[in-house]
């Protein structure tokens, strides 16, 4: 199990701004050998980056990444 607070780092012609957001992850070993192990783990990213509107649109706050699902391999 993983928390803690993240802040985006972008940069950008329409970048605004950035908030920080919780992160959390929890996962578990799937498989142990002697030298490699394999894991999967599932986690959700709160932080948010404000986008610039255009003459058209207002500015957006848009979460980059939320929720993600990934596969681990330890050496």
């Amino acid at each position: 199990m993983r928390f803690g607070v993240t802040e985006p780092f972008a940069s950008g012609d329409y970048f605004n701004s950035s908030t920080p957001g919780p992160v959390v992850a929890i996962g578990a070993e799937v498989w142990h050998g002697s030298s490699v192990s394999v894991g999967i783990e599932a986690g959700y990213d709160g932080s948010k980056v404000e986008v610039k509107g255009s003459y058209y649109t207002s500015p957006a706050k848009v979460t980059p990444i939320g929720f993600n699902a990934s596969v681990f391999v330890r050496f």
